[in-house]
């Protein structure tokens, strides 16, 4: 259980460019999901940030890029 913040930026340049952020609840399981809807032929990085509960400390998974391509 607990609680993780979201952070996504995208590539402008040479630049990162944050474009939104959420936090959402934890499942028992250790998982959470939610889906976005991004621009196709982007290049974005994620990142997401375990805010740490009772017994458990904070944590964080790094920045991960994904790229999307047009179709």
């Amino acid at each position: 259980h607990g609680t993780v913040a979201i952070q996504v930026d995208r590539r402008r340049g040479s630049r990162w460019i944050a474009v939104g952020h959420m936090t959402m609840g934890v499942g028992p399981t250790g998982r959470f999901t939610h889906l976005l809807s991004l621009r196709s032929a982007t290049r974005y990085r994620v990142c997401a940030v375990y805010m740490g509960a009772s017994g458990y400390g904070p944590s964080s998974s790094g920045y991960h890029t994904v790229v999307l391509r047009s179709h």
